[in-house]
């Protein structure tokens, strides 16, 4: 999915962008939809495949992998102004890894809370960028029908903790 340039024909005026801004919002823009496509692929794939707690085997590794594509999006959002450069240590703070045995502790053992952590970073950086795409009264670049603070439909129930997890889990269930 990537963001389309509209086509030319607007007359210039004073107070018309130059073309070097419009080209850096671009670049902005482009970031931004980059960003929430990474967002979209590393919850699908914690969806269709569960949270591999650990990194562990062929799908642990790809998680890991996604992730840090997801981090580096994230580092070339904020070097573009989709974020602000003091917002990136926040951000990754905030992005738990779906590997990671705490994200899945403080999901009470499951993917909710990294579900909550992914969709609310979505409708962040939407907002973001349509309020790049629009700053200068009119839309620089179409954006992808896939663009959006919607979340993508579950397409398979979670998978069951490894059981001494979910013994430890149901040891400190209130």
């Amino acid at each position: 999915a990537t963001a389309v340039p509209l086509p030319a024909g607007v007359k210039s005026t004073p107070m018309a962008p130059r073309p070097e801004e419009i080209s850096k919002s671009r670049e902005s823009i482009n970031a931004g939809v980059d960003f929430v496509a990474a967002l979209n692929k590393m919850e699908n794939m914690v969806r269709e495949q569960g949270m591999q707690l650990g990194g562990m085997g062929q799908k642990g590794a790809s998680q890991s992998a996604i992730y840090e594509d997801l981090l580096t999006k994230a580092r070339l959002a904020a070097q573009l102004g989709v974020l602000n450069k003091e917002d990136l240590p926040r951000l990754q703070a905030q992005l738990s890894d779906p590997t990671a045995l705490s994200t899945y502790i403080r999901g009470l053992g499951g993917p909710a809370a990294f579900y909550a952590q992914i969709g609310e970073l979505r409708s962040r950086i939407v907002d973001e960028t349509t309020r790049k795409n629009l700053q200068f009264g009119q839309p620089i670049m179409q954006l992808p029908s896939t663009f959006s603070v919607a979340a993508p439909i579950p397409r398979t129930t979670t998978v069951a903790p490894p059981p001494a997890i979910q013994n430890l889990l149901n040891k400190y269930k209130p």
